[in-house]
């Protein structure tokens, strides 16, 4: 094994990493359930995960402000230094996903604040209006089980400090928490990758810009917080404290650089349609023909359709 510790990754360190300030991160960790006793057990994990990162609250979805803390008093989010919401037990959309909850979180993240997404949350993209055009995809894991592992895409980003890769993987969970999203139909549109799957197809790890604020999704089956006995837990607590410590430093912020294939307004200057657009229905209907040939038998039918439509509308002047 060896370890992604770049010069500049150590120049970062001193404002990104956790444990590079004494003073613990104070984290709003989030739930939409009315109680901890309520919380399943993939969200209850990541309760106990954030309580080991740093000064954790945990928040309750309700109230005027959008969240109450365990006494049931209510809470402004403005108070702390990140603020994390994870979804692993179910991928219906919650009581974060609308109203005064939503609105809360919104309005951190527009004022500077930092958002960590993880899990099932990674679909919220849509809700607080970052991906207007894409969307993700979500399912629920059944029995099975399946390794799942990181490749890095931005390499000089200090998320992936002190992270223990081997032959160009970084393994982080051995199957994944129940709620799964991630960009597999297409896109991120609006949002930097950092990171991808072996596949090179989910795109789960994602940076967004909102107002002065930064949003991170994390999901797919790497944000497994209930697996306390994988081999792969030093690797996951590593990145998540990363990725806390790093939003709730504004100072250590990168760049947002969209780099991936599925830019929404890739083109907005040009007529006609953008090239990622057609590349994007390309890839819906061979997924569909290939997960689902019997109930889609006709997908080589519609490619050819869709060649030959591309065809025409390159062969259309400009003007």
């Amino acid at each position: 094994m060896r370890i992604l510790n770049a010069l500049v990754f150590a120049a970062l360190a001193g404002s990104c990493v956790a444990g590079a300030s004494d003073a613990p991160l104070d984290i709003a960790f989030l739930a939409a359930e009315p109680s901890l006793e309520a919380m399943g057990s993939h969200n209850r994990a990541g309760w106990d995960m954030a309580q080991a990162l740093g000064d954790a609250t945990l928040l309750f979805a309700g109230g005027e402000t959008g969240f109450r803390d365990a006494a049931g008093e209510e809470r402004d989010l403005a108070g702390f230094d990140a603020v994390w919401y994870h979804q692993g037990d179910a991928i219906a959309r919650t009581r974060v996903y609308s109203g005064a909850s939503l609105a809360a979180i919104r309005q951190y993240a527009a004022n500077g604040g930092g958002v960590l997404l993880s899990g099932g949350a990674l679909e919220m993209v849509a809700q607080l209006g970052l991906e207007p055009e894409m969307r993700a995809q979500r399912h629920e894991l059944e029995n099975w089980r399946d390794p799942a592992a990181m490749v890095v895409v931005e390499r000089a980003h200090p998320v992936f400090m002190g992270l223990h890769e081997q032959d160009g993987k970084v393994w982080l969970s051995r199957g994944g928490c129940t709620a799964v999203a991630d960009f597999y139909w297409g896109g991120p549109a609006e949002g930097m990758v950092l990171a991808n799957s072996p596949e090179g197809v989910h795109r789960p790890l994602a940076e967004y810009t909102l107002g002065d604020g930064r949003v991170i999704v994390f999901g797919w089956r790497w944000p497994d917080y209930a697996d306390t006995e994988s081999p792969h837990r030093p690797n996951l607590e590593r990145l998540t404290s990363n990725l806390l410590a790093y939003l709730a430093d504004s100072d250590s912020w990168q760049p947002v650089v969209i780099r991936t294939e599925f830019p929404a307004l890739a083109y907005p200057d040009e007529p006609g349609i953008a090239e990622p657009r057609w590349r994007a229905l390309q890839l819906a209907i061979e997924d569909l023909s290939y997960s689902f040939p019997e109930q889609y038998p006709r997908g080589g039918d519609f490619l050819e359709q869709l060649d030959a439509l591309e065809t025409e509308h390159d062969a259309i002047p400009r003007e």
